[in-house]
C-alpha cells in the first residue's frame, strides 16, 4: 500500500479514487464500513456506485468531469447519507459560490430526467428532434406527427420484406458498408451507418438467436421495446431499414430462401459466419468489426509467439491510460527493449523513425500511428507484470508523472487495465471460436488466464489456491515449490524462506528466524541486532501467519480437487455400467445381435 495512505488511515482518514489498487480499495472500504475511518475524501466514484453508507455527505464542487453536476448524479451522491438500516438520519451539504446558487437550487428542486431509449444514436428524443434537420438536405421528411397511425408507405413495408436484396453479401474481409441509399461508402467509420444506428446490435443478436427472420417478426420485436413508444411508426421503420441495410452491406447478415414446398419465394434473414463472430464478442458492432479485422489480419499474417507483447497488444482496449507525451522518454524505453520485443514492434508497425520525428516536433503520421505506439507501451507494461515485476516497480518505470505520460499512471489504473485486457482477451477468444479459428482461440484463452491471474502459465497451479498472490506464487516457484502438493509436503522452513522473499525489500531482513540461545555470559545484554529485531517483530509474525494460511489453503485445495476427481470418476462409472436399452423400433439385425449377447451373458 502507498505509505501516504497508510499514514492517513492511522489517524482515521482516507481517500478513494479510481487509481487505488484492489488491496488499497478493499482496505479503505472495509475500514469505513467498520467505523475505523471517520472521514473519507472521494472523487466522483461516490456517484458511480461505491456503496459506502455515511452519516454526512459534503459536496464541495458542482462540476463533474467536463460539465455541471446533474440531478441524477447529485441524488446518487446525496443518497449515500442516511441509508435505511445503516443510520437513523443523514445530512447532505453543498459547498458553493454565490454565482452557483441558482444551479444548486435546480439540483435540489429539479426533477429526474425522462428515461430515453438508446437503441438509436443520442437517444430517442435527440434523434426525433435532429431528424427534421436532414430534411433540408434532400432526405425523406419525418412522419412523427402522425402519432398512432401507420403511414401507407410504412404499412406496406411491414407487410413484405423490403430489405432482402437478391445478391449475396460482400466478402467479410473487404465488406464495404453502404449508405441508406445504397451507395458504397467504404469501411465502417465515424460517419458510417454502423455507428449512426445502434439498433443494429439488437437486430443482429435477434437474428443470431433465430428470434426474428422476416420483416413481420422484426416489427413484432420492435413493438416490445421502449423505442416504439417514444418515436413515430414511420421513424421506427426508417431506423429498422437503415440498421438492416447496414448489417447486410457489412456482410453480417444474408438472405436465404425458405423451403420451397412450404413457403415458395419467401426470403428470410440469416446470420453469416462473420456476423456470428461479431456478436460473440458482446461488444458494439463497430468495435467488434474492428476487432474482427485485426484478428483476421493476425490469422493471415501470423502471430509472433516468441514474445507475449503481440497477443497483449491485441487485447489492449481503446480507453487505456497510456497516452505518450514524453517522446524522448519513450525513445529511451524503446531502445532498451529486448530484441524480441523490438521485432514484435516492427511487425506491428511501431517504428523508431516515428518516435524520432515526434521528438523533433515533426507531426508526421496520423492518430493511428500515435495510438499504435500508445497500445504497444501499455502492452510492454502488462508484459512486465506477467514476467513477475511488482506493480509499483512497473508503475515507477512506465507510468511516472511527467515522464512517458503527462499525468502518469497510477497502480490502480494499471490493475484496471490488466482486468480490461483479460476481459478483452476472453471476448477475442469467443470471436475466434465463433469464426472457427481454433488456434487463435487457444492463444487468446491462454493470455486471458495469464492476464486474469497476473502471472505466466507456469504459475497457474499455484494461483488456483485461495488467497494466493502473484508475488507469493513467484517466490514459491523460485524456491522449487511449483504446485500445492509440493508446498504441503515441503519443510516449513523452506516455505517460510520462500514467503520471506515475497515481502517488500524493507521487511525481508527483519523477517529472520529467532536467534539461538544466548550464552550465560551474555545474558541480560541486548545487542543492536536484537533491538532492531524487536522493533520489527511484526515481520516475523506476518510471515508466520501467512505460512499458516498458505498451508491450510493448499490442503483445502488438494482435498477439493480430489473430491471433484472422485465425483467425476463415479459419474463416468455409472454411465458405463448403465444397461443397454434396445428400442422396439430398432432393426431386426440389431435385435438379433442383442439376443445373442443375452444368451452369452454379456448383456443383462
Amino acid at each position: 500500500m502507498d505509505q501516504r495512505l497508510v499514514d492517513l488511515m492511522r489517524i482515521g482518514l482516507a481517500y478513494h479514487h479510481a487509481g487505488l489498487t484492489a488491496g488499497e480499495r478493499s482496505a479503505v472500504e472495509n475500514g469505513f464500513r467498520a467505523g475505523t475511518l471517520k472521514l473519507m475524501a472521494c472523487t466522483t466514484t461516490l456517484a458511480a456506485g461505491v456503496n459506502l453508507p455515511a452519516r454526512r455527505v459534503v459536496i464541495r464542487s458542482l462540476f463533474q468531469g467536463g460539465g455541471k453536476l446533474g440531478v441524477e448524479n447529485y441524488r446518487q451522491m446525496a443518497g449515500r447519507a442516511g441509508r435505511a438500516g445503516q443510520s437513523t438520519c443523514g445530512e447532505s451539504v453543498i459547498m458553493l459560490r454565490s454565482q452557483e446558487k441558482a444551479h444548486a437550487e435546480r439540483l435540489l428542486t429539479g426533477r429526474m430526467p425522462r428515461v430515453q431509449s438508446h437503441l438509436v444514436a443520442g437517444g430517442a428524443q435527440a434523434w426525433a428532434t435532429a431528424r427534421p434537420l436532414h430534411a433540408s438536405a434532400g432526405q425523406e421528411p419525418p412522419l412523427a406527427g402522425q402519432s398512432g397511425r401507420i403511414p401507407s408507405s410504412a404499412a406496406a413495408s411491414m407487410q413484405q420484406p423490403p430489405l432482402a436484396p437478391p445478391t449475396p453479401p460482400p466478402p467479410p474481409a473487404v465488406a464495404p458498408a453502404r449508405s441508406e441509399r445504397g451507395g458504397a461508402s467504404g469501411p465502417p467509420s465515424k460517419t458510417s451507418p454502423l455507428e449512426e444506428h445502434p439498433l443494429q446490435g439488437l437486430l443482429l443478436e435477434a437474428i443470431v438467436n433465430q428470434m426474428v427472420g422476416t420483416d413481420q417478426s422484426v416489427d413484432h420485436l420492435l413493438q416490445c421495446t421502449l423505442l416504439s413508444h417514444q418515436v413515430g411508426c414511420a421513424q421506427l421503420q426508417r431506423q429498422k431499414g437503415a440498421a438492416l441495410r447496414a448489417l447486410f452491406a457489412a456482410g453480417l447478415i444474408e438472405t436465404k430462401y425458405v423451403d420451397a414446398e412450404l413457403l415458395p419465394g419467401l426470403k428470410t434473414w440469416a446470420v453469416t459466419v462473420m456476423g456470428r463472430a461479431v456478436r460473440a464478442c458482446a461488444l458494439p458492432v463497430t468495435t467488434a468489426m474492428t476487432l474482427y479485422s485485426e484478428v483476421d489480419q493476425v490469422r493471415q499474417s501470423g502471430c509472433m509467439l516468441h514474445e507475449k507483447c503481440h497477443l497483449i497488444f491485441l487485447c489492449i482496449p481503446e480507453d487505456q491510460p497510456f497516452v505518450i507525451s514524453g517522446w524522448r522518454d519513450w525513445l529511451e524505453c524503446f531502445a532498451k527493449l529486448s530484441p524480441d520485443k523490438q521485432r514484435v514492434a516492427e511487425h506491428l508497425g511501431v517504428r523508431e523513425g516515428f518516435i524520432l520525428r515526434q521528438c523533433k516536433g515533426a507531426c508526421s503520421g496520423g492518430a493511428k500511428d500515435t495510438q499504435r505506439h500508445n497500445r504497444f507501451a501499455a502492452a510492454c507494461a502488462l508484459a512486465a507484470v506477467l514476467e513477475g515485476q511488482p506493480v509499483l516497480q512497473v508503475v515507477a518505470k512506465w507510468g511516472a508523472c511527467n515522464g512517458l505520460t503527462e499525468r502518469g499512471v497510477l497502480p490502480g489504473q494499471l490493475q484496471h487495465l490488466q482486468e480490461s485486457a483479460a476481459k478483452r482477451a476472453g471476448q477475442l477468444a469467443g470471436l475466434s471460436n465463433a469464426a472457427e479459428w481454433w488456434h487463435l482461440e487457444m492463444l487468446f484463452s491462454t493470455i486471458r488466464d495469464e492476464l486474469g491471474f497476473g502471472t505466466s502459465r507456469q504459475l497457474f497451479a499455484l494461483m488456483q489456491v485461495e488467497g494466493m498472490t502473484a508475488a507469493r506464487a513467484h517466490a514459491l516457484f523460485k524456491a522449487g515449490l511449483r504446485s500445492p502438493e509440493a508446498v504441503v509436503t515441503a519443510k516449513e522452513e523452506k516455505v517460510r524462506r520462500a514467503l520471506t522473499g515475497s515481502l517488500p525489500r524493507s521487511l525481508r531482513d527483519t523477517a529472520a528466524p529467532p536467534p539461538a540461545k544466548r550464552p550465560k555470559a551474555l545474558k541480560g545484554v541486548i545487542s543492536r541486532e536484537e533491538q532492531a529485531r524487536a522493533m520489527n517483530s511484526g515481520s516475523n509474525s506476518l510471515v508466520a501467519r501467512a505460512l499458516r494460511q498458505l498451508l491450510c489453503s493448499c490442503r483445502r485445495h488438494i482435498v477439493s480437487a480430489a473430491e471433484k476427481q472422485t465425483a467425476a470418476a463415479e459419474n463416468a462409472l455409472q454411465v458405463s455400467l448403465q444397461p443397454i436399452v434396445v428400442s422396439q423400433h430398432s432393426q431386426p439385425s440389431q435385435r438379433s445381435s442383442m439376443n445373442e449377447l443375452r444368451h452369452r451373458g454379456d448383456v443383462p
